[in-house]
């Protein structure tokens, strides 16, 4: 009797399980569109008394079952104007596209998201951004903060610098960040990729920087590309990859 009622029972098991599945299937909501945040993103704004910092814990470097290499990096993100008890997001700038992390604040200003204590990030290629800002819900308080963890530099001998920053995707797109000039000062900038030279006249800002200076390069560009700027005082170089050649994981 009992082998006579046992297919008969794992066929009723089957079904109430199959029955389960596509139920919860039934109450899947379909994926909403790209989602943004309230404010206005900018990677340099925190509201007074608001501060949130990333603070590199460690590199694990890894290999998977294809052979390719990567270095995963983990972060410990901090806040402070921030209490305990307060909702609050973590919003992480990718490109174009804006990801809203549930997040929380302890009473030492460490914030924990997605269960974790860290946040981790794995997959980056050189000039490649961590865009993060903590936002309390329901009010327009929020600080930002932004690291690159494989920083693409270069440094003048008076003391300027550049920094290039790459719009993942196609890699044709790259931000540069000038700092270590005369405030106010006109500082000549020059790029070069093969046998194209482009001018790109600027000036200064009362810190001695230009915040952002995009530069578009044409479809199916690669290669290197050379990026010069002038001061009165300081004059600095940064040679960098663009297009498929930028976008190697590192």
């Amino acid at each position: 009797m009992l082998l006579a009622y046992k297919p008969r029972f794992i066929h009723v098991l089957v079904a109430a399980l199959l029955l389960g599945w596509l139920s919860a299937c039934a109450t899947i909501q379909p994926p909403l569109g790209p989602i943004e945040p309230s404010f206005t993103w900018d990677a340099t704004f925190a509201t007074p008394g608001t501060s949130l910092t990333i603070e590199e814990n460690r590199r694990i470097r890894s290999t998977n079952r294809t052979g390719a290499a990567s270095t995963t990096v983990l972060y410990q993100l901090k806040a402070t104007g921030f209490s305990a008890d307060e909702p609050v997001s973590l919003w992480w700038k990718k490109g174009a596209l804006y990801d809203e992390l549930p997040a929380a604040v302890d009473a030492d200003g460490r914030i924990r998201t997605l269960g974790l204590d860290e946040l981790w990030i794995d997959g980056y290629v050189p000039g490649q951004a961590v865009d993060l800002a903590i936002a309390a819900k329901g009010t327009d308080k929020r600080a930002h903060a932004k690291v690159i963890p494989f920083p693409v530099q270069a440094r003048g001998k008076g003391g300027c610098s550049v920094s290039a920053e790459v719009e993942t995707g196609s890699g044709l797109l790259v931000v540069f960040s000038l700092k270590g000039f005369k405030p106010g000062e006109d500082v000549q900038t020059t790029n070069q990729h093969k046998n194209k030279t482009v001018t790109i006249p600027g000036k200064a800002s009362e810190r001695g920087e230009i915040a952002a200076l995009p530069v578009q390069f044409e479809q199916e560009s690669s290669g290197k590309a050379i990026l010069k700027a002038k001061g009165k005082r300081c004059t600095v170089s940064l040679t960098y990859t663009i297009g498929k050649d930028a976008l190697v994981v590192q």
